[in-house]
């Protein structure tokens, strides 16, 4: 109702308001938060596959607003009186929500309906700035490229184990945001490479007990033809202005 009053204060328009109102994606009718079960051991952010029931498993707040906005670590910062004690890269919680209705939502959907929880119930309030940060091109090597065309499965990328990617008529829009996940730094598509290609990706992830694979840089150099080239750039970044701990259930 407040982002319904807000819309006519500056519009003046009733009929804006409406439009402006029957634009917006459906939110959640009910939301229960609570800390996390410290006997579970999954962990992760799902979505129903109408979108309208989102669950939560053991993820701190930072996490779930990574998720939310999609973005990475270094791509978030929190101004030091938004929030004290730590908490928000240290508690968990556990999350079930559910929009009552009819028909999907999709994914765009699903993820405002989540960042509107995360200012309702946390009350996250943040502005974007732009910083320059290090991130990575993927370009082709000195040869082809090793990518087989996709065949008529898929498409998807999956990560069946750590340090693990296979790719069916995957894009390179989907790779480098697999890598970005992996490497911590945005991966931006310099190829040139518009098709849908089969691959697998391995190599020894930095905590692995066995390091006696290739890095990521040499894998994706040797195995896909491709190369990860660093540089710094101009990036969008989030800066939390506003965290609490959440309003109750």
């Amino acid at each position: 109702m407040t982002l319904r009053l807000r819309f006519v204060a500056v519009c003046g328009m009733a009929t804006l308001a409406t439009l402006a109102w029957s634009q917006q994606p459906p939110l959640f009718d009910v939301a229960v938060i609570k800390p996390a079960d410290p006997t579970n051991t999954r962990f992760g952010l799902g979505f129903s596959p109408d979108g309208r029931t989102l669950a939560v498993d053991g993820l701190t707040v930072m996490q779930i607003i990574r998720e939310a906005y999609g973005v990475l670590p270094d791509e978030v910062t929190v101004r030091p009186s938004a929030a004290t004690g730590g908490w928000i890269d240290s508690q968990r919680f556990d999350i079930s929500a559910k929009s009552e209705g009819h028909g999907t939502v999709d994914k765009e959907q699903s993820n405002l309906m989540l960042r509107q929880l995360l200012a309702d119930r946390f009350g996250l309030v943040f502005h974007r700035e732009t910083k320059e940060l290090v991130v990575y091109s993927l370009v082709v090597g000195k040869n082809e490229p090793k990518l087989k065309e996709g065949g008529t499965e898929g498409p998807y990328l999956s990560g069946p184990a750590p340090g693990k990617l296979v790719g069916t008529r995957a894009s390179m829009a989907s790779l480098t945001r697999a890598l970005s996940r992996s490497l911590g730094r945005p991966v931006n598509d310099e190829t040139g490479l518009h098709g849908q290609y089969d691959f697998t990706l391995v190599w020894s992830p930095d905590d692995a007990a066995d390091s006696s694979g290739p890095s990521m840089f040499t894998a994706v150099q040797d195995q896909l033809g491709l190369r990860l080239e660093s540089k710094k750039a101009p990036v969008e970044t989030i800066v939390i202005d506003h965290l609490g701990a959440p309003s109750p259930n």
